[in-house]
């Protein structure tokens, strides 16, 4: 019971560093696990369904341009 009394958060200056390594390393294997997710899910499309989505964004980007005149 009195080490958990007396066992007060690490404020200092490396307490604060192993925090921050420690969070950095988190995100990046959650993006590491997120885009093996998500190149493993689209890896099986065809060139055709690529090509349609290329397309599909370049016309969209388009509708994007307003030009008022």
């Amino acid at each position: 019971m009195d080490k958990i009394k007396n066992r007060s958060p690490d404020f200092s200056d490396a307490g604060r560093a192993k925090r921050v390594d420690y969070l950095l390393e988190y995100a990046d294997i959650m993006l590491k696990k997120v885009a093996k997710l998500y190149t493993d899910a689209y890896a099986g499309l065809p060139r055709g369904a690529w090509m349609l989505a290329l397309a599909d964004f370049i016309n969209r980007t388009g509708f994007m341009v307003y030009e008022d005149g």
